[in-house]
């Protein structure tokens, strides 16, 4: 496989949100390939036998990643919208509230505020790219990120989470993508720690310009299905203007 620039992505890759159950079951499909099998994640996770799913899939938006070439499904990412006080963000079970969890842990936000970008995964093949260059994993985890982001500014939440490695924070700066430390760092399946992206202090003005691009194109690619999505499955409205 051969590095792919991050303007001629979408050539080779086709993104789309996850309109259906056939759709969502790939989706699934393809976490239980990628975190269980070739990663040995979520192995005490009850669900269906070749799906990997959780409790925040009922209220969360998905991305599939497919590539044109062949067709294979090769990467995925959901974004968890909490819609009422009973659900619970993800990394929740990881850092709950208490007294000491500081003013940026997601209890200190109404459920309509906050967000969390999760599940995202790339298959091996692509992950590793088979040859000596990052540039086609990074540019794939780009675009799933962007893809998220794409989701999150139709959502209209202004908080949105993620737990990262946290030299990821790092490499997602150098593109114009800002997430901040909001918790301490834990032993997760490797290193991990808590980050914020507060997104309306991320505009598409503050992204790299090829980044820029392939924003603008994934939120005119995307903008229809992921607010048909949001209608779909949200049972509050969100109160931001």
């Amino acid at each position: 496989m051969i590095a792919i620039a991050i303007d001629g992505l979408l050539e080779h890759f086709e993104l789309s949100v996850a309109g259906d159950e056939r759709e969502r079951d790939q989706v699934f499909a393809l976490r239980h390939r990628i975190f269980r099998e070739e990663l040995g994640y979520f192995t005490t996770t009850q669900s269906q036998v070749g799906l990997e799913q959780d409790e925040h899939d009922d209220y969360s938006l998905h991305c599939l990643l497919r590539d044109r070439a062949n067709g294979m499904a090769v990467g995925c990412v959901r974004v968890v919208m909490p819609e009422n006080h009973t659900h619970r963000l993800p990394l929740e079970a990881h850092w709950p509230a208490t007294p000491a969890c500081g003013p940026l842990h997601p209890s200190r936000f109404e459920p309509w505020q906050v967000c969390e970008i999760s599940r995202l995964a790339v298959v091996r093949d692509y992950r590793l790219n088979g040859d000596k260059s990052a540039a086609l994993p990074m540019s794939i985890g780009l675009l799933l990120y962007l893809a998220a982001g794409v989701m999150i500014k139709n959502s209209r939440r202004p908080c949105a989470y993620a737990v990262m490695e946290p030299s990821l924070p790092r490499l997602l700066k150098r593109f114009g993508l800002h997430f901040a430390p909001a918790g301490e760092v834990i032993e997760l399946y490797g290193r991990r720690g808590f980050y914020l992206n507060k997104t309306e202090e991320s505009t598409v003005d503050g992204l790299r310009s090829d980044a820029a691009d392939l924003y603008r194109h994934l939120l005119q690619m995307m903008a229809l299905s992921s607010q048909a999505q949001l209608r779909a499955t949200a049972s509050v409205a969100c109160p931001l203007s």
